[in-house]
């Protein structure tokens, strides 16, 4: 006996929702090209060179947009592709229905989303980069393209169009003369299906070009993971040795930090004889972000934020019988420590930045948005997938509230160092609405071994002095380190 169908009541009702679902899909996917289209005559990373954090957030929320409304027609279409095999004429035609409008909504979309950033080089390596927050498979654009000018798929539509235009009639009387709710999905499906009655010639000259520019992509990924993963090696292997004692700001320095800072405020420090600060630029060295704990989390308001919330098993687990309580970038990558470890060097500045709880709130969101990433080691600010120091308190800050960093070209790419940081802390200070209040410094002399606690004006002055004696020094720090005998 042939098996039977679904029972016909049931069909419909699934075919029902999914036309409600390829409706509201529809008019989501004409919202979210209208946005695309806005955000490419907004972002300046073109002539910038880089991303801003929000631009860069504005893109990744669009591109999932665009990724989660492709998945949802994927699953119409896998659940009426078989629409042939129905026994009911007007089942098999609402099915093939379903399923073309969804495959043609597909094409489009994805077909708007491949011209408008293929030649866009910032944005489309943007697109192609793995993001855990937003759930972005790694070379997702390229993937698309290679769907999009795939010869078997324009195939499959190719043969699709022409049962359409066949049977255009048939299949109008017995879905929409039936229900008027299916005229929309007709009126749709005329208007766009005529893009992919494309030329053989054009067809073959996008996927000439789609071959080219993945044999080129292809070509060139070998080298540059090559060239980082040495700079990897190289810098975990010597950029993490200490010449003689290793530092720590004393315990009592520690223990007033926290009794001065709260979650949002950050570090900046230098450790004098670790390798990497010879090579790093400028003199502050390090940033690091202090959110306190759990415990101060949850006092103002942070622990239930959605990134926040993710990194609750880490948070939760101490290190050397210490609980965790800063977010920093090291070798290791995007990583929890207590203060003690953090502060394992000879200088340490606290600074706060001045935001409202609400915006304090979306900064520390987004610095936790980063935890797991691995390390750039090639500094590179174009990239979110990987991070340096800074790019927690860039990315975490920046187009909050006054704060505005712009980072400089160092090696051909935008970086921010931690020196960068302090220099605009200290020009903001001229400003009406400053971006940042000093708490306190920990400053040890090289030559006696002592530090001393700084706060108030006193912290002022010598934040300024370590600035001003900076520019007068050589690139390349000092025997001493000191950058000034006031100690």
């Amino acid at each position: 006996m042939m098996k039977r169908q679904p029972e016909e009541q049931d069909l419909s009702l699934d075919i029902s929702r999914d036309l409600a679902a390829l409706q509201a899909i529809v008019e989501g996917v004409d919202a979210l090209r209208l946005a695309m289209v806005e955000a490419q005559q907004q972002i300046g990373g073109r002539q910038r060179g880089y991303l801003l954090p929000d631009e860069d957030d504005t893109i990744r929320r669009l591109y999932r947009g665009y990724r989660n409304y492709r998945i949802a027609l994927f699953e119409i279409i896998d659940r009426h592709v078989a629409f042939d095999t129905r026994e009911e004429p007007h089942l098999r035609a609402r099915g093939f229905l379903l399923a073309f409008g969804a495959a043609v909504s597909v094409y489009c979309t994805s077909r708007m989303l491949v011209n408008t950033y293929r030649d866009i080089p910032i944005i489309r390596r943007k697109l192609n980069e793995p993001d855990p927050v937003y759930d972005l498979e790694v070379d997702l654009f390229e993937q698309i393209y290679q769907s999009l000018t795939s010869l078997h798929n324009l195939s499959r539509l190719r043969d699709a169009v022409a049962l359409y235009e066949m049977k255009r009639d048939d299949l109008h009387a017995l879905s929409a003369a039936l229900d008027p709710a299916w005229e929309g999905l007709f009126s749709r499906i005329d208007r766009q299906y005529p893009v992919l009655k494309q030329h053989d010639l054009d067809r073959l000259r996008e996927r000439v070009q789609r071959g080219w520019d993945d044999w080129r992509r292809r070509a060139s990924r070998p080298f540059a993971e090559v060239a980082y993963q040495m700079t990897t090696l190289l810098m975990d292997t010597f950029g993490n040795i200490w010449v003689g004692d290793r530092p720590r700001i004393p315990v009592e320095h520690q223990q007033a930090f926290r009794d001065l800072m709260q979650p949002g405020d950050f570090f900046i420090v230098r450790p004098e004889r670790k390798s990497s600060t010879v090579v790093l630029p400028g003199w502050w060295t390090h940033c690091a972000l202090y959110h306190g704990g759990t415990d101060q989390l949850a006092a103002c308001g942070a622990l239930d934020l959605p990134h926040v919330r993710l990194g609750r098993n880490a948070l939760s687990q101490p290190i050397n019988d210490e609980p965790v309580s800063i977010l920093e970038a090291l070798a290791a990558g995007v990583v929890l420590n207590p203060m003690s470890v953090s502060l394992g060097v000879d200088h340490a500045v606290a600074i706060r930045p001045r935001l409202s709880h609400e915006q304090r709130l979306a900064a520390l969101d987004d610095a936790f948005g980063h935890l797991g990433k691995p390390y750039d080691f090639e500094m590179d600010f174009t990239r979110t997938d990987r991070l340096v120091c800074t790019e927690i308190i860039y990315r975490g800050f920046h187009g909050k509230g006054p704060i505005r960093f712009t980072p400089v070209k160092r090696y051909g790419r935008p970086t921010l160092s931690a020196d960068d940081i302090a220099a605009y802390i200290i020009q903001g200070q001229t400003e009406p609405d400053p971006p940042f209040d000093l708490i306190a410094i920990s400053k040890r002399n090289l030559k006696r071994g002592a530090s001393r606690f700084y706060t108030g004006e006193d912290a002022w002055r010598l934040f300024r002095q370590i600035h001003r004696t900076r520019q007068q020094l050589p690139s390349k720090p000092t025997t001493s380190g000191e950058p000034t005998a006031a100690n």
